[in-house]
């Protein structure tokens, strides 16, 4: 099956599966719509114009807030690295009992890197390095069209299996409402809205 005819099977199953999922919870044009914009995500390249997008830079700022207080050299725990040369690679066990190598502003773990680093050849764990990781894992999430648009309801939804601390996630670190607070602080325009 050639990458075209994939992607279009894997919209087509997820607008089945969201169609089944969220029956009663916003009808069918919304989940066509929430479907389309995954496709759209999918199909967007990660350039500078789309990190510097004010939207994408107020959606980042709402994760670190969650994920690490906007701490770039944060491991989980609480826990720093100086060196910013690669991920620290440091496993820590969850009261859980799991084991995470979460690091960095968006806590991301040393496989989701590896694979991350390898996919776009990125050369360091630098903030600049870390952001462009977030936004690729945006877009794997089907959120970056929902992001870009002012979307963000949506986009929190798609995103909250990556980035746990997400409103309605379940290590939700803050309300819907703060989340919203964070958005428009950091520059942010809903979908609609004339005001930033």
């Amino acid at each position: 099956m050639n990458p075209e005819s994939l992607l279009i099977a894997s919209a087509a199953a997820l607008a089945l599966y969201l169609l089944t999922d969220q029956q009663g919870q916003g009808g069918v044009a919304e989940v066509i719509d929430s479907a389309v914009s995954t496709l759209d995500s999918a199909f967007m390249s990660i350039d500078q114009s789309t990190l510097e997008n004010p939207n994408v830079q107020a959606f980042l700022a709402l994760i670190k807030y969650g994920e690490s207080g906007g701490d770039y050299q944060v491991m989980w725990g609480g826990s720093h690295f100086a060196d910013f040369s690669g991920h620290p690679h440091v496993f820590f066990t969850t009261p859980d009992g799991r084991r995470t190598s979460a690091a960095g502003a968006y806590q991301i773990t040393w496989t989701t890197w590896t694979a991350l680093a390898r996919q776009y050849t990125l050369a360091d764990f630098s903030p600049a390095s870390q952001d462009f990781a977030a936004v690729a894992l945006i877009k794997v999430r089907g959120a970056l069209a929902d992001v870009m648009a002012g979307r963000f309801d949506r986009a929190i939804a798609k995103c909250r299996p990556e980035w746990t601390s997400l409103p309605g996630a379940m290590e939700q670190g803050y309300s819907l409402d703060k989340a919203h607070q964070i958005i428009v602080a950091a520059g942010g325009q809903f979908e609609g809205s004339t005001i930033a």
